[in-house]
């Protein structure tokens, strides 16, 4: 997942689990300020994935006054990957449908993935 973010995000590291941060030079006494940070889901997500959580954590660098509540600078979100599986299926057809004896008959195999999640390791038998 890790590796398309919102702009103005900078990235450290290259995987999953990558953490993001984003400076914010000043937030006035008594203001309140907010900004987006959106991912995108990738393809080809590990088939067991349920669920994506995230973190948030702000901090100040020290300069100013101590935080008197730090147990409020976290928060976390946890969302559910829904209809998030391959949905496989398989039709066969035969050209030409009528034949003789030593005639070559063609079958087409059709195999679409309808799911919202890549098929990895598929074997057509």
């Amino acid at each position: 997942m890790a590796g398309s973010c919102s702009l103005g995000w900078i990235c450290i590291g290259t995987a999953a689990g990558s953490t993001y941060t984003y400076n914010i030079a000043c937030i006035a006494a008594g203001t309140q300020q907010s900004i987006n940070f959106a991912i995108l889901v990738d393809s080809t997500i590990i088939s067991f994935s349920t669920q994506i959580e995230n973190s948030v954590n702000v901090i100040e660098d020290g300069t100013g006054a101590p935080d008197l509540n730090p147990l409020n600078n976290l928060a976390s979100d946890i969302d559910n990957l829904t209809d998030s599986y391959p949905q496989m299926s398989v039709t066969k057809t035969a050209s030409p449908t009528n034949y003789r004896q030593c005639s070559i008959v063609v079958y087409n195999i059709s195999y679409p993935n309808s799911g919202s999640r890549s098929a990895q390791n598929v074997i057509i038998t």
